[in-house]
């Protein structure tokens, strides 16, 4: 018998807030296979304190629309990662994503689906990841379709 591993995806802030505006877009997306439990969602509680002080940006309904999301897309909450796991990783990437990157590679997800394409989908931080594949949410949505 051929066991299927879910694919695990690390949903950076700035996607859980673009789905928040959208419920039609690609981030929107994301989180209905993660509800559906068709892929595996992880945050870590540094993304829960980003989503907290992003949160006043958001009108009414963006505010329900991330309540649910955070209550009904299975998402699962890691730990931030360590002092020395982050350090690590301010040789790729600036000291305000290393937590991002650090604990998608401490839990090794197969993604990292982030819209900080400036920070995050540069040659040196793809080198520095090497097994986790680092994409736009309407990537991640073209491949998996």
């Amino acid at each position: 018998m051929v066991r299927h591993t879910m694919i695990t995806v690390f949903i950076d802030t700035s996607v859980l807030l673009s789905a928040c505006l959208s419920k039609t877009g690609a981030s929107a997306f994301i989180l209905g296979f993660c509800r559906k439990k068709k892929i595996k969602g992880i945050i870590s509680k540094y993304v829960l304190s980003e989503l907290k002080r992003n949160a006043e940006k958001l009108d009414q309904l963006g505010k329900r629309r991330l309540n649910f999301y955070i209550l009904q897309s299975h998402l699962i909450i890691v730990d931030n990662p360590t002092l020395e796991e982050t350090k690590i990783c301010e040789k790729v990437i600036n000291s305000k994503d290393t937590p991002i990157l650090a604990v998608a590679m401490k839990n090794k997800v197969n993604y990292l689906v982030t819209l900080n394409i400036k920070d995050f989908l540069l040659p040196k931080v793809k080198n520095f990841v090497k097994s986790l594949i680092i994409l736009t949410p309407r990537d991640f949505v073209m491949l998996v379709k």
